[in-house]
């Protein structure tokens, strides 16, 4: 008997994404790919035996992943299909009286009179009733409790999904539903689809703001009030966000800075490139998102370590390039680990061909 299930990756990285699944599932392999960035693959191993194993295994590559328990067809008219993929999860069975869940919808294609939230609230308030206790993974389920806030009033501390936490899952492609059902941690991530999460909010100076937050969230970095050191700052989205969290930023970069970063009090801009940069002092917090070859980036980052308190968080992007991915990775982590210990490494949601990377510095070995 085979099993199947819809991934999400890097669509330049899927082949890394499938090499991490092969790893845990020898036999594993690719049977179609249902969007951009979405395939969909088969193995002999049950759900509760593949998806824990990969889990453990914490892979880089693979951001999502569901179980395709049922596959429905679809008419794309509210009246008909709703019906059904309520049907699907009763049929699931996952949910029961007592336990927390959150129901997640992915509408891709044309045609459709209802939208993914629709799913969401009617499979969502069926499951409550039920018994079940709805949790939120956005302020946009709030609604099933009559709420309709907007997602910036609700800042990234306040999402309240826990690991055990269970999902039922629905992925709407054209004419054909796939659903399944898991947990928070077993799915890799709290969302599946994490772009529509960011999309809502307001974004000051760039896109890559997102990729911080979702390091923020995602990586659960505490920011303490301190010193923060961002290389390659321009144009200032990073900076931003770390001083509207409290930090007292030092914003490297030649290049300007947007007026909404420039501008705020605890930001200072030095006009430098970060290979010129001679930083004085301490450094509570140290992120880097350069556009530059990965063991370029790498070397700054080394040469920079000794101005950052042991035991102090470093975020960066590993621009991975084109030809040899994993390879870049590994052989970025290994010159890492010279002065910093690597506590996460994964492709998010809102990097392209690049990691994101969570460093903690490691105070140096002794001498014998």
């Amino acid at each position: 008997m085979s099993y199947q299930y819809i991934a999400v990756a890097t669509p330049e990285l899927q082949r890394c994404a499938l090499a991490e699944m092969s790893a845990v599932a020898p036999g594993l392999h690719w049977l179609a790919n249902l969007e951009q960035g979405t395939f969909l693959v088969e193995t002999a191993q049950k759900e509760d035996v593949f998806l824990p194993a990969l889990a453990r295994a914490e892979p880089v590559f693979v951001k999502h992943i569901m179980p395709a328990q049922r596959r429905v067809p679809l008419a794309r008219r509210k009246v008909d299909d709703l019906p059904i993929l309520l049907r699907v999860a009763q049929d699931l069975g996952a949910v029961r009286a007592g336990d927390h869940f959150t129901v997640q919808c992915r509408r891709v294609g044309k045609g459709f009179d209802y939208t993914a939230k629709d799913v969401e609230v009617l499979v969502g308030m069926a499951l409550e009733a039920c018994g079940a206790t709805p949790v939120f993974c956005d302020t946009d389920l709030r609604p099933l409790r009559g709420q309709s806030p907007t997602i910036d009033q609700y800042p990234d501390s306040e999402l309240i999904l826990e690991d055990w936490h269970k999902v039922v899952f629905y992925y709407l492609l054209g004419d054909t539903a796939y659903a399944g059902a898991s947990t928070i941690v077993l799915s890799l991530n709290e969302h599946c689809d994490e772009n529509r999460v960011f999309a809502r909010r307001s974004r000051d100076v760039c896109r890559s703001e997102f990729k911080l937050l979702e390091a923020l969230r995602r990586f659960k970095v505490d920011l303490a009030p301190g010193r923060a050191l961002d290389l390659g700052a321009a144009p200032g989205g990073w900076a931003k966000v770390l001083a509207d969290r409290g930090l007292h930023v030092t914003a490297v970069d030649p290049a300007t800075l947007d007026l909404k970063a420039a501008d705020l009090p605890n930001v200072i801009h030095i006009r430098q490139r970060a290979e010129e940069f001679a930083p004085t002092g301490v450094y509570d917090l140290l992120v880097n998102d350069m556009v530059l070859p990965a063991d370029r980036s790498a070397a700054i980052m080394l040469h920079t370590a000794p101005h950052l308190k042991y035991g102090a968080s470093a975020i960066m992007t590993i621009k991975l390039g084109y030809h040899t991915p994993c390879d870049t990775l590994q052989q970025t982590l290994a010159t890492l680990g010279s002065a910093f210990e690597v506590v996460h490494a994964k492709c998010l949601f809102h990097n392209r061909q690049e990691a994101t990377v969570m460093l903690r510095r490691a105070r140096p070995e002794p001498e014998l």
